[in-house]
């Protein structure tokens, strides 16, 4: 199944999340296995941001500013390079799929892996499944990028509001 939607933030002023609740019930039931959304793929971002020239800084300053800008801000203070953090990510995702849960202290390691290879979603929903208490700046991630997280998952959103509140129980490991 394919489910398209508009950009919510258009009606981010009118947006009210239980708009959604019958288009979410029913996903749930429907219960898929696989989510995706439309965002651009991490390793294309550093493959733009490393060839440089006009044209990539110009789509990637428009399209992608807040993931570099994160990207960047949580590798400086995790002292990683963008391969060495996509291979923890790779590595922390695999723990999960393998069907092992994911510690508080692990999901906030896989939010800032994550970050810090510009897969801004996949911190996002790991971000989503800790506990307020739990999301924690400051040692990885700034508190200006904790703040953008914690905003967007408030925020009028298709990915945060139908995406993220669909998936089933299997992801969240």
């Amino acid at each position: 199944m394919i489910l398209g939607t508009a950009h919510l933030a258009v009606i981010q002023e009118r947006f009210d999340p239980q708009m959604l609740d019958g288009v979410v019930r029913v996903l749930k039931a429907f219960d898929p296995d696989l989510i995706t959304i439309e965002t651009q793929r991490p390793t294309d971002l550093a493959e733009m941001e490393a060839a440089g020239g006009a044209e990539d800084e110009a789509i990637l300053a428009f399209f992608a500013r807040t993931f570099i800008n994160a990207g960047h801000g949580v590798r400086e203070r995790m002292g990683v390079t963008w391969l060495e953090a996509f291979e923890r990510q790779e590595a922390l995702l695999a723990v999960a799929e393998a069907g092992e849960s994911l510690s508080p202290a692990d999901r906030l390691e896989l939010a800032a892996q994550s970050l810090a290879a510009y897969d801004y979603f996949t911190a996002l929903l790991q971000w989503s499944y800790l506990e307020p208490d739990q999301r924690e700046a400051g040692q990885w991630i700034p508190e200006e990028v904790a703040t953008g997280l914690t905003e967007r998952l408030e925020s009028a959103n298709e990915v945060v509001s139908v995406a993220g509140q669909t998936g089933s129980s299997r992801e969240k490991r």
